[in-house]
């Protein structure tokens, strides 16, 4: 079935992801389970209100960890963007070089 493919896909990208984001999905899952128990218990109750606590509380975690991982990834995007102009710059550099068409002082035929 398709819950059964998406459970395995899921379980291999586990695999792949950093410490932070699998911190990510296991506070999403506990949020997941907050919200279902919420929703069986009366809302005057004073367990609810004890629930809706935790429940806030792990989606300000959640949300506090969430922005750390975009920022890391804003950041390695960043920097790999900016190592790939490095590249670029030096490959034209040399390019020029290789043909002569950088004049590091010395005089130009131009009059």
């Amino acid at each position: 079935d398709d819950d059964g493919e998406t459970r395995r896909r899921e379980e291999v990208d586990y695999d792949k992801l950093s410490e932070e984001e699998k911190t990510l999905r296991m506070l999403a899952r506990q949020e997941k389970q907050e919200l279902k128990e919420l929703g069986r218990i009366p809302v005057d109750h004073e367990l609810y209100k004890l629930k809706m606590e935790k429940f806030k509380t792990l989606s300000a975690q959640r949300a506090k960890i969430e922005m750390f991982v975009n920022e890391q990834q804003l950041q390695k995007v960043k920097r790999i963007n900016d190592e790939e102009k490095m590249k670029n710059r030096d490959v034209i550099f040399k390019g020029q070089e290789a043909v002569g068409l950088l004049n590091y002082g010395k005089p130009t035929d131009k009059y």
